[in-house]
């Protein structure tokens, strides 16, 4: 079963208020609206690539100055096909630079996504590498991550009746208000 946004939410700012923080030491974070996009190939003739793109919200709190969490919400729809759509969660732990304070960061991170395309549930785990800009209200990432694509190669052979290997990515380009 997929977890709803929701719950998504409630997990991040449960974690978040786990934290002990004194009055010097708020923790800072953003909010933010993304343009996101998945891809994930296939090297069978039998399946097409899969292209979708669509919006996410995704919420970002920094731990400290090199540590980050960052979560989100995405609705997807296939380039080819409209009436396929999709949706799905993502939750990463970010190490880097620069999360809590204004100038230049660039990042790497881990984490899970987990989403439904039509009748499928895909789950993994996913590593990140990004970058962004932080001002004082305004804060802009651009990431790429790498997905486990197990779940995607066990769809095409139940769908096409022979293995295929797959790779899947998703990126995001991210504008966000920080507080």
């Amino acid at each position: 079963m997929r977890p709803s946004l929701r719950t998504l939410l409630f997990t991040f700012f449960f974690m978040l208020s786990a934290l002990n923080c004194n009055a010097e030491d708020i923790l800072k974070g953003s909010i933010g609206l993304a343009s996101y996009a998945t891809h994930i190939e296939y090297d069978v003739w039998a399946a097409e690539d899969d292209d979708f793109s669509g919006l996410a919200i995704f919420g970002t709190g920094a731990l400290n100055h090199n540590v980050a969490i960052r979560g989100g919400f995405y609705n997807l729809e296939h380039k080819d096909y409209s009436d396929v759509d999709g949706s799905g969660i993502e939750l990463q732990v970010l190490a880097g630079n620069n999360f809590d304070s204004v100038g230049f960061k660039i990042y790497g991170g881990a984490g899970f996504f987990n989403e439904e395309i039509e009748d499928y549930d895909f789950s993994g785990m996913l590593l990140t590498f990004g970058l962004g800009y932080n001002w004082e209200k305004i804060a802009l990432d651009f990431w790429i991550s790498v997905r486990d694509a197990s779940d995607y190669e066990d769809m095409v052979s139940d769908s096409v009746g022979f293995s295929s290997d797959a790779a899947a990515s998703s990126g995001a380009l991210m504008l966000g208000y920080r507080f």
